[in-house]
């Protein structure tokens, strides 16, 4: 009965190791790789088959005699390391022993950018996390409005020591066309990390991701106000 016992918790064990280990991936891939560098890689490389919302619905993906992986699959991609992903994208269709359809990047891409690669893939299945605005104000107050100003509008007291000068949050045009994924690396690493102003710091070693959220939460207003 007790050798029962403990092969039972055993197991249990086993299968919690999995799950954490699927669901942790995506810190692993974040801190092996740079989504901001894998989506500019993702755009030219893989979205003509797998789409550009990753959902396997790429212009080429209707000559494929296998359609392409649906990336925004949550219940599928959380069972995948990120070795098997990153191995997928080095070895293409013989990783998987499955058919020739899918190229290997190996020796056209880097290492680094094949882990940039597989961060960024992570991004397309994972449920985004909410931001609150009002906690984001809070942190805008303390870390930003030196530069970008009390209204976002890149007029800060110090604004005049940089060049280019900070960003206009409240330009709409721009805000439109970047994501909140987008403003969330642009906040976490810095503008040199993604080919923005060296002068904006990266916040990513002093504010945690959900203080990060709630900034990008609180900056989307500026450009919605009348």
């Amino acid at each position: 009965m007790r050798r029962s016992n403990h092969l039972g918790t055993v197991v249990i064990g086993l299968i919690l190791c999995g799950v954490l280990l699927g669901r942790g991936s995506a810190v692993w891939a974040a801190e092996r790789g740079n989504d901001a560098n894998g989506k500019k890689l993702y755009l030219t490389y893989c979205f003509t088959c797998h789409g550009k919302d990753g959902k396997g619905e790429g212009y080429a993906a209707k000559v494929q005699p296998v359609r392409p992986r649906d990336l925004t699959s949550d219940t599928y991609m959380s069972t995948r390391t990120d070795e098997q992903l990153f191995n997928a994208i080095s070895l293409g269709s013989a990783a998987f022993h499955g058919p020739s359809v899918m190229p290997a990047w190996w020796q056209s891409l880097t290492e680094q950018q094949r882990w940039d690669l597989v961060a960024y893939v992570r991004t397309l299945h994972q449920k985004q996390p909410a931001g609150d605005p009002s906690r984001g104000a809070v942190l805008y107050e303390s870390y930003c409005w030196t530069c970008h100003g009390k209204t976002g509008k890149g007029d800060g007291p110090i604004a005049v020591t940089y060049k280019p000068r900070p960003h206009d949050l409240t330009d709409r045009a721009y805000l439109g066309k970047r994501t909140d994924r987008d403003l969330y690396n642009v906040i976490s690493r810095g503008g040199g990390a993604v080919e923005r102003s060296l002068t904006m710091p990266g916040w990513g070693g002093v504010l945690s991701p959900q203080e990060i959220w709630d900034l990008v939460a609180y900056v989307r207003q500026f450009s919605k106000q009348p």
